[in-house]
């Protein structure tokens, strides 16, 4: 078998750790090589590993193989360093020798290595089995020594005539006093035995003067320096010299106070179990407990308590204390509480005592005790009270073998409490079977019937006469299955309990329902010696578990009719119901979803959302309205739903379930679309006057510009046409004072000072003109653009300046329209042409309020509109000096098709569209202030996060 090796190898070049574990392996060695280069691997590696030996180069990376050498030695003095280089020098080599080196080699004579190594591992491992040795030697040597020191018996040599000429240590560890004492009082140990043996131990003694052998050793109790009576086993042998002299005799006394306890205890226990089985009578097995228990510890103050727990008190009826005398008292702030609640004893001794009240905070009534005892009466793992003995002038009285002794006691009487209760139980079962609201059957292995309870009489119309002797058969009524009673017979006779129905008949004939248990009785030792039904007459149940049957298919006819899909689902988030409805909305049967979770289901709908909204009923206790959730009613085909979520409760007000309707309002989202997009064609058909006046007033005046451009240029051109003449004539030099005569002629008719003025404005107010028509037909474009199904980023400012635009012919006859935009509103999530109407709604009501008050005033009103960033929203005002609301209806304007416009004016849609675009649609809000006379501030504000 190759040796094994553990080395930590210090070196930066692998191919030397090759060749070494090439070298080991050729040798017959299974080499474990661990390389490290730097000082923290070489650090870490003696941290949590165990090595052989350490092999080190000398030049490393960082540090030395000498620096290596020193921090080995100062976790281990002793595991083997070889430093194996080819760089070092003699003088570096003594150096390591000197700290600590096992050896060293140089590279050139690999060889020598292995030689190196094994030699330096056998020395190790030799050194450590040396070191064990001695250290085995050293805990031996230890342990003797502390044997003897130590030990229990009590040895003395003692010389007739001379005394005690030697007394072990252990007699003060026993009696308490000194070998010193005891050679001083030649009499002291006669003076220790109690008064009962005195003259027993004393002619005892007189025959250990003699030099004949005593008979087997004696046992007697003695008193204890401190008062302590204890018993020892005295055993005495003579003790002769080299020449066979007579020099004394040798002592030894041994401590038997707990074999003594133990021996007593077990007569004890044997007292008490017996008289616990003989007396029936509590009070007269309470007396013999206490005279027996006398015996063994102190119970001048002993009492046992039995709880009530309701009341919280302890009563004692055998109540024995010297210093309080109570009847029934609280244990509230007392030690007896925390006996009871803990279920386990409690010894206190002297100091212990106070120091648990204290700790405990205890408020004692009564006298203190020094020492405390008491053990609690447990029944079936209850507490049904306790066992106490005090003491109030010893604190040292009782110990563990007490509590154990007390212990024993608790159970017996519990035992004896338990047997008293069963026997009482088993009268009040007789009584309660006789008595019993059910039928009661009981028949021998064969079936024939041994005994009926009165019930059984009252309900079959069988006497108890008529019934002992027959077989149950006597109540068939032949509308039960045969298969019924032979699984009821193989079950029952297999010695399990069958559970079922009959439809029986009375004796009178008459047909009723019965439920029943049927089992087998067993002996102790598991065999079926009779068998036992109850039953109980359900023909009432099984009427009303007819109706809840049929109510049951109404309500699954009702489900399935139901407009919705209805999921239910368990508190687990399991499917329990999946109507009709939910089978085609779906695509999935019930079988393929029942007792799966929700999340397993392959539906495409909006999963965050449902999830969220479950999680938010369950938390929140509340219910959850999930809006326009879109999903795909099947492949590449998308809808909506409107989801409802509601918990189901107990009557522990515990949820027990969810309740999911999921409607699809795909048709009515694209009805709503429809109207929307209606009406934004209804606002453009009332606004087309309007644009056709703004369009058609800049239109005219291009017109005219061109026509009188035309004119113009005509007359220009008569002037264009004699320059060029003149030009020509100037060239052949003919008539160029006519030519020039005629031009300044001609341009005093066209009136070229007017043209060279009107020409440039009249382009400059047709590109004007043109510029706005540009600007309309543009605002009218992004106005009338269809909106998309999800939000997209708009430029809110530009919106709403687009919508003012085309609207304004609505009001700039009545009002100023001002704006004050935030820049930083550049993009906005939104429904777009939503949010165009809702604007387009707030400017056109804008105008209506002032066009009221302007027609009484004879001047324009104001409209103003500010756009801010405010809290994480979008914050737009429209403002107006107008009319105002009345108080009266200002909380019904948002309601569908209310309108205080005139027949005709209004259909009161616009506010009711307004507050479900910018509150439903967008998750905003949107807030008014109004006084009448004054003026009304709308304020809307959309989040600017998804």
């Amino acid at each position: 078998m190759k040796q094994r090796l553990k080395i930590l190898y210090l070196e930066d070049e692998e191919i030397i750790i090759n060749i070494v574990r090439s070298l080991l392996q050729s040798e017959g060695i299974s080499p474990q090589i661990t390389m490290v280069q730097t000082k923290e691997e070489y650090l870490s590696a003696l941290q949590n590993n165990k090595f052989d030996f350490v092999l080190a180069d000398y030049a490393l990376p960082d540090f030395n193989g000498l620096e290596a050498l020193k921090l080995l030695r100062k976790k281990d003095k002793h595991l083997p360093f070889i430093l194996f280089s080819g760089s070092i020098g003699e003088e570096k080599a003594l150096e390591s020798l000197r700290l600590g080196a096992t050896d060293y080699v140089l590279k050139q004579n690999i060889k020598t290595l292995l030689p190196a190594i094994r030699k330096a591992v056998d020395e190790y491992n030799a050194k450590k089995k040396s070191e064990k040795k001695l250290q085995t030697l050293s805990e031996n040597e230890t342990k003797f020594r502390l044997l003897a020191e130590y030990a229990g018996d009590w040895e003395y040599l003692y010389h007739p005539k001379n005394g005690y000429m030697y007394v072990s240590p252990a007699c003060e560890r026993v009696t308490g006093y000194t070998p010193k004492d005891f050679k001083a009082d030649r009499d002291l140990f006669l003076k220790l035995v109690a008064p009962e043996y005195v003259d027993k131990i004393r002619n005892h003694f007189q025959m250990e003067t003699g030099q004949e052998e005593l008979p087997t050793p004696i046992e007697f109790p003695i008193h204890t320096r401190d008062g302590k009576k204890i018993w020892i086993e005295h055993h005495c042998t003579p003790v002769y010299d080299s020449r066979g002299e007579f020099i004394g005799r040798r002592a030894n006394n041994r401590d038997i106070s707990q074999r003594k306890q133990f021996e007593l205890t077990q007569q004890f226990m044997l007292r008490v179990s017996t008289a616990a089985l003989q007396k029936n009578d509590e009070l007269a097995f309470y007396q013999t407990l206490v005279n027996e228990l006398n015996h063994l510890i102190d119970t001048s103050n002993f009492y046992i308590g039995i709880y009530n727990k309701k009341t919280e008190t302890l009563s004692f009826p055998f109540m024995r204390d010297e210093k309080d005398h109570f009847t029934d008292v609280p244990i509230m702030d007392t030690i007896s509480r925390f006996v009871i609640t803990e279920k386990k004893s409690v010894l206190l001794r002297g100091e212990q005592v106070n120091a648990f009240i204290k700790e405990k905070g205890i408020r004692p009534t009564g006298a203190p005790a020094k020492c405390w005892l008491g053990v609690p009466l447990l029944i079936d793992k209850e507490v049904i009270g306790l066992i106490t003995v005090q003491n109030y002038s010893d604190p040292e009285a009782y110990n563990e073998s007490d509590k154990y002794l007390l212990e024993f006691v608790a159970n017996e009487i519990a035992a004896l409490i338990k047997r008293q209760e069963m026997e009482k139980r088993i009268y009040q079962l007789s009584r309660s079977v006789e008595q019993s609201p059910v039928s009661t059957v009981i028949t021998d292995l064969e079936g024939t019937i041994q005994y009926v309870n009165p019930r059984f009489c009252q309900l079959t119309g069988y006497s108890y006469e008529e019934a002992i002797g027959q077989n149950p058969r006597i109540l068939k009524s032949g509308e039960t299955p045969k298969e019924k009673y032979k699984e009821l017979w193989e079950t029952i006779t297999r010695g399990e309990v069958w559970k079922g129905r009959f439809h029986n008949r009375r004796k009178n004939g008459q047909l009723f329902w019965e439920d029943a248990t049927i089992g087998p009785i067993k002996d102790n030792k598991g065999r079926i010696t009779n068998f036992v039904a109850v039953k109980e007459d359900i023909t009432d149940l099984v009427k009303k578990e007819k109706e809840l049957q049929r109510l049951h298919r109404y309500n699954e006819l009702l489900n399935d009719s139901f407009p919705a899909a209805l999921i239910v689902m368990d508190q687990d988030e399991k499917i329990i119901r999946w109507n009709q409805k939910a089978e085609e909305l779906f695509g999935m049967s019930w079988e393929e979803v029942k007792n799966n979770h929700l999340i397993q289901l392959p539906l495409t709908w909006s999963w965050d959302q449902i999830s969220m909204g479950i999680y938010d009923c369950r938390v929140d206790k509340k219910t959850v309205h999930l809006k326009d959730i879109p999903y795909e009613k099947e492949k590449d085909v998308h809808g909506f739903l409107d989801i409802v979520i509601k918990f189901l409760k107990n009557e522990e007000e515990q949820i027990e379930g969810f309740f999911i309707v999921c409607e699809d309002v795909t048709r009515q989202k694209i009805i709503e679309n429809q109207q929307v997009q209606a009406q934004k064609l209804e606002s453009i058909g009332q606004l087309a006057a309007g644009i056709a006046h703004e369009i058609n007033t800049p239109a005219q005046y291009v017109s005219d510009n061109i026509h009188f451009l035309e004119d113009a240029f005509g007359d220009i051109m008569k002037l264009i046409t004699v320059f060029e003449e003149m030009g020509q004539n100037a060239i052949e030099n003919a008539e160029l004072a006519n030519l020039i005569q005629k031009a300044v002629k001609i341009a005093e008719e066209i009136d070229l000072e007017f043209l060279s003025d009107e020409i440039p404005a009249a382009l400059t107010q047709s590109m004007e003109g043109i510029t706005k028509v540009s600007k309309i037909v543009r605002a009218m474009k992004e106005f009338s653009h269809p909106g998309t199904k999800s939000k997209t980023l708009i430029n809110l400012n530009r919106a709403i300046e687009n919508t003012a635009t085309v609207c304004r012919n609505e009001w700039k006859y009545v009002a100023e329209l001002e704006t004050d935009f935030d820049t930083s509103l550049s993009e906005v999530p939104c429904y777009h042409d939503e949010f165009n109407q809702v604007i387009l709604n707030m400017i056109i009501n804008a105008a209506h309020a002032i066009g009221k008050e302007s027609v009484n005033e004879q001047k324009k009103g104001q409209i103003r509109i500010v756009t801010r960033k405010e809290d994480g929203q979008a914050v737009v005002c429209i403002s107006d000096n107008g009319s105002g609301i009345p108080q009266n209806i200002i909380d019904k304007i948002f309601d569908p098709f209310f309108t205080t416009k005139e027949v005709g004016k209004g259909t009161g849609q616009g506010l009711a569209i307004a507050h479900d675009v910018i509150v439903n649609k967008h998750g905003g809000t949107i807030d008014v202030e109004s006084e009448p006379g004054k003026g009304t501030t709308f304020t809307l504000r959309i989040p600017l996060e998804e």
